[in-house]
């Protein structure tokens, strides 16, 4: 079985971690500081004689407590992976403790071609894209994700997700042969680090995605060559029945991906659109800060743009796949811990934390509902291709 080919240890330090003075004038200011502790995930590949390049792996760790993630970053093996990312499942598609899977874009030099694409989550249940660091050129360390004061991720038992999964990306395929290259102890294998705590915080995080899973067509066939896909989020598309405040943003798409943009529209008369985030997507993708963390009400409307170059004549489906493409934007988001809903997770008293879309209509094909599109708008969202 392909899941004996490949071992995965967990390095598990509990450690105490000062952490910075609450903000003045918070509830948490006049009592002691909970304890925060350390633990990674990292992957060990023993198996001798096996090429590991250019693969993506998981491994899945059950987290046995409730535990409130405050800090996440990348645990680097000199020369491994430039790729990494920590998700949290309801369910991993592989629950053999100790299992590692692919779950990108797999060889079947390596793997049972049967077995090629497997996903992080089981398909059936939805996941959230905690962290992810991703460096083309392999030279950096990767940015750490630090919550606001007082917010944090909840994950472990008891929560909606028990489960926390490791993504690495293996893209140098040299250091992975056995025999003849540098074994690498198990201080220096690649993962994800993160810092956590055991007693709530004030404030839970939560992930929104805005996807497009339609097609990418030619250049040729789109207006004035600007090649985009839009996705329109009402309020009876995300169900949602509180407020939010986005302070993060993350964008995705493969190598065709031009520019990825989010906007928030609030109002029915008078429209005020806000811009949450525009990046492209061949930087290091990662969530990025919100300029001016934003204010996201149940009746409002969130709308992502994704920008391409293709060049070519043919018609590409979006998929996870390398040679498909990808259009996600991702708002990262804190709401208050009802006191009250302690035992349940944020999706049991919030919304519905995605929204898909599969039409090539564009914004402006959409005043009837949406209004005059700003002209700002459009400029933020489409650059100049060449």
């Amino acid at each position: 079985m392909w899941t004996k080919i490949l071992t995965m240890i967990i390095v598990i330090n509990l450690i105490d971690i000062g952490i910075s003075k609450p903000a003045s004038g918070t509830s948490e200011e006049n009592r002691q500081l909970p304890e925060k502790k350390n633990s990674s995930i990292r992957l060990k590949l023993d198996k001798p004689g096996v090429k590991y390049g250019d693969h993506y792996l998981c491994r899945a760790e059950r987290i046995e407590e409730r535990r409130y993630l405050t800090e996440i970053a990348p645990v680097k093996s000199w020369g491994a992976n430039h790729k990494s990312s920590l998700h949290a499942c309801p369910r991993p598609t592989v629950e053999e403790h100790g299992a590692v899977w692919p779950c990108g874009e797999m060889s079947a030099s390596l793997f049972d071609r049967d077995h090629e694409h497997y996903a992080v989550c089981h398909p059936e249940y939805d996941g959230l894209v905690l962290y992810e660091f991703g460096d083309e050129q392999g030279d950096e360390v990767g940015t750490p994700l630090k919550l606001p004061q007082g917010v944090s991720f909840e994950v472990g038992e008891g929560t909606k997700y028990p489960y926390l999964v490791v993504k690495v990306y293996y893209g140098n395929s040299m250091y992975y042969f056995s025999g003849g290259m540098t074994v690498y102890g198990d201080d220096d294998l690649p993962g994800i680090t993160y810092l956590y705590q055991t007693e709530p915080t004030r404030y839970e995080a939560g992930v929104m995605l805005l996807i497009n899973d339609g097609v990418l067509r030619p250049n040729s066939d789109m207006p004035e060559n600007e090649n985009v896909l839009d996705v329109v989020c009402d309020p009876t598309s995300m169900h949602r029945h509180t407020s939010v405040i986005a302070f993060a943003y993350r964008v995705h798409a493969h190598s065709r991906g031009v520019l990825i943009s989010g906007f928030r529209l609030r109002g029915s008369v008078n429209q005020e659109w806000t811009l949450i985030g525009s990046r492209s997507p061949q930087e290091e993708q990662r969530y990025y800060p919100i300029s001016n963390p934003l204010q996201i009400r149940p009746d409002d409307c969130l709308i992502a743009r994704c920008q391409y170059d293709n060049p070519t004549n043919e018609t590409i489906m979006l998929a996870s796949r390398r040679e498909r493409e990808m259009c996600r934007f991702h708002i990262m988001y804190y709401m208050e811990r009802p006191v009250a809903h302690a035992n349940e997770t944020s999706e049991e008293r919030f919304w519905e934390n995605f929204c898909v879309a599969f039409s090539p209509i564009r914004i402006t094909d959409m005043s009837d509902y949406l209004g005059d599109i700003p002209k700002w708008v459009e400029e933020v969202s489409l650059k100049k291709v060449n």
